[in-house]
């Protein structure tokens, strides 16, 4: 891991008089508070030696100010800035190219940087795309491309740390699971809306059986409720075959209980006997035993 940088390297040039007592100041002290454009061909009318203007070390204000115009400046970063890697936020790698501190200064005041963000790269050894192995997925295989795998903890193929695709590749996987997701969010919105349905036709039914028994014609229902007749007399069709069928399996439970009545009672058991073993109420099976002494004989 690189050594930390010192605090003039990670900071402006307008920022080091500011936050840094004069000790502190490093191969900014080099500056000998004259413009070093003065005696060079600059936009400005004036190239005789005059000097820098603060908080500026080596240029004055209209000189640098011409300078960042025909050159190019950079934002600030928190993390290039302190010469740290842009995506993990460890020490970055060094450039090989090496210049003097006093040179970097210069360059780091007139692009509005810091001496750490120009001699560092903007990754460190493990997250620079061009030292990760490339993708060997099916899909790349197949378009025959060759890209940089993703660094780890990109989508759930590269959460493992294996590092086995690529930003396509990924991109497609986090594409089916929304698609997956969007459909599963679809299926339960419309289970949702069917249950909500099927909730307010059994509520109208209830009330259209609740006015059937008041008296009330289709129509006035109809108007009532605010739905169609036809849509009333679908719901007094369905609540009369629901009677229909709940009469007809009454009657066959009824039937089969009085049956195995009659067959214990022919057996000699007592009433109360019968009705543990058959698991009905003592009135039940009293019940069913006068229905049977009661039934006309052939």
């Amino acid at each position: 891991m690189n050594a930390p940088w010192p605090r003039w390297a990670v900071l402006r040039s307008e920022q080091i008089r500011q936050l840094l007592p004069p000790e502190e100041w490093g191969p900014w002290t080099r500056a000998d508070q004259i413009c070093i454009l003065s005696n060079t061909g600059t936009p400005s009318n004036d190239h005789s030696a005059h000097p820098t203007d603060l908080p500026n070390f080596f240029h004055c204000e209209p000189h640098l100010q011409a300078v960042r115009k025909r050159s190019k400046t950079v934002r600030p970063d928190p993390l290039r800035d302190l010469g740290l890697c842009k995506t993990c936020g460890e020490p970055a790698e060094r450039l090989s190219t090496f210049k003097a501190p006093p040179v970097m200064c210069v360059q780091a005041e007139r692009s509005n940087s810091t001496v750490a963000r120009l001699s560092t790269k903007a990754y460190c050894t493990d997250c620079n795309p061009s030292k990760r192995p490339f993708c060997t997925s099916r899909q790349c295989r197949a378009t025959g491309e060759r890209r940089r795998v993703q660094l780890p903890d990109c989508c759930s193929y590269t959460r493992n740390g294996s590092r086995l695709h690529c930003a396509q590749c990924c991109s497609a996987k986090r594409a089916r699971q929304r698609d997956e997701k969007n459909q599963t969010v679809a299926s339960f919105a419309v289970q949702v809306a069917i249950k909500g349905r099927r909730q307010r036709r059994h509520q109208r039914r209830l009330q259209v059986a609740k006015l059937a028994r008041e008296g009330f014609s289709e129509l006035q229902m109809a108007d009532q409720l605010g739905v169609s007749t036809k849509t009333i007399q679908q719901d007094r069709k369905a609540l009369r075959d629901r009677t229909r069928n709940a009469q007809a399996t009454n009657a066959r439970r009824g039937a089969e209980t009085r049956r195995r009545v009659a067959e214990l009672s022919a057996q000699g058991h007592a009433p109360a006997e019968i009705a543990k073993q058959i698991g009905r109420t003592y009135s039940t099976v009293r019940h069913h035993l006068r229905a049977l002494s009661n039934k006309p004989t052939d």
